[in-house]
């Protein structure tokens, strides 16, 4: 992460931004989904999403090459 040196109160907030507990509490949710799902990982989950979004941007032939391998 880039802080800008410029600004000497820069540092002292970054230090005071966590966002490690909310980001932890986020990959829990992402774990529930997925499993609640029937997938079989996180990867899993982010490659069907990513599928989907291809898909539905019209990049069908690139979509296909997520397509789980069963």
């Amino acid at each position: 992460m880039f802080i800008c040196t410029a600004d000497p109160t820069a540092a002292r907030h970054h230090a005071a931004f966590n966002p490690a507990p909310r980001r932890a509490f986020t990959v829990d949710r992402l774990d529930e989904a997925w499993a609640r799902l029937g997938l079989r990982s996180r990867m899993d989950l982010f490659r069907a999403a990513l599928r989907t979004y291809l898909a539905n941007a019209g990049e069908m032939e690139v979509a296909e090459l997520l397509s789980p391998v069963r």
